[in-house]
């Protein structure tokens, strides 16, 4: 897992009095993903894991099923290019990722009517008490937000332990980027 690269700005600072000084802040970076050689999205991201990011936003948009549906990937940090070949064609992704439930809640609109939400079935149980301390301890483990205060964490447990966590700029790109290091 990466961590976010961290830059250091001059900044005015403006509380009772005017202050300029260096302030650390997360980098960002707008990332642009083409499927099947049609532009889909441009995400901006933290520019760390985004191989992970990419693979989860499409399987979180339900453009994918796993990543044996994916043929090519290639990440060009640089330019800031995505580009993935799926072994499928399809035949209109703009209008596929139209229909789709943008559920950032930073954007995006949809229809409640649309949502067809699966039941989930699972035995799994954990006390209250053992996801306060998880809590505790992610906090503890993003160095990043310390730092800069400007990036969400999500992380992957079990009953017993954070398996791992991502640190983003977008609270959605740590969930998408958690998805796709799962798959």
């Amino acid at each position: 897992m990466g961590s976010p690269p961290i830059k250091e700005l001059r900044i005015l600072r403006v509380r009772d009095k005017k202050e300029k000084l260096t302030d650390k802040v997360a980098e960002e970076l707008p990332l642009t993903i083409f499927v099947n050689g049609e532009e889909l999205a441009t995400l901006l991201c933290s520019p760390d894991d985004l191989k992970y990011l990419v693979l989860g936003f499409l399987y979180n948009e339900g453009i994918i099923k796993g990543v044996k549906d994916i043929k090519e990937l290639r990440i060009n940090k640089e330019r800031g290019l995505a580009s993935i070949k799926l072994k499928a064609d399809i035949k209109n992704i703009k209008d596929v990722f139209q229909r789709r439930v943008i559920t950032s809640g930073c954007s995006g609109f949809y229809n409640p009517s649309d949502l067809k939400l699966k039941k989930i079935k699972s035995n799994f149980k954990i006390k209250k008490e053992k996801i306060n301390e998880l809590m505790k301890e992610l906090m503890q483990s993003s160095s990043v937000f310390r730092e800069t205060g400007g990036v969400h964490i999500s992380a992957l447990c079990d009953d017993k332990k954070i398996i791992f966590f991502n640190e983003d700029i977008g609270r959605h790109n740590t969930i998408d980027k958690i998805i796709g290091r799962s798959l």
